[in-house]
């Protein structure tokens, strides 16, 4: 059995960063880093949880885009942009794409409708797939190595 978690953090630091185009609009600069890992974990029937066997990472991408002022206070805008620029470096799965840009475009309207102009985003995604295998009550389970063995 296979599943898919996403996990995210999204961080704010005020900045007074200038928009080079405009002196006297601030700078909304977002960084979003991309880690894919994937779990092997072993599953005991009737048992309380999970027991992780292995884990590696397979790959890390990382991305910086800059927000255009008028975008920030308007989620839709800011939510479309944010997605393509997204798609177009670091997220190829749009489902995955939309769902970042959608937290971070949400974070930075409520950032900007309390005020705050000119900040910095760091937006920390981690995929995690997780391959479970199952294994019966009535097996042993080999701890150094968390494979499955049939009892004698």
């Amino acid at each position: 059995m296979s599943s898919t978690r996403i996990d995210s953090t999204i961080t704010a630091e005020s900045t007074t960063l200038a928009n080079p185009n405009n002196d006297d609009e601030p700078m909304f600069v977002v960084r979003v880093l991309l880690q894919r890992k994937c779990e092997t974990m072993v599953s005991i029937a009737g048992g309380p949880q999970d027991l992780p066997v292995d884990e590696w990472q397979i790959a890390q991408h990382s991305a910086v885009v800059e927000i255009p002022c008028q975008l920030v206070t308007q989620p839709e805008s800011c939510l479309v942009y944010l997605a393509y620029m997204i798609s177009s470096f670091v997220f190829p799965n749009d489902s995955l794409s939309n769902y970042v840009a959608s937290r971070i475009a949400s974070f930075a309207g409520n950032l900007s409708r309390r005020g705050c102009f000119g900040f910095y985003l760091l937006a920390q995604v981690r995929v995690v797939e997780e391959i479970v295998d199952e294994v019966d009550d009535d097996d042993d389970v080999d701890e150094s190595n968390g494979a499955a063995c049939a009892s004698s």
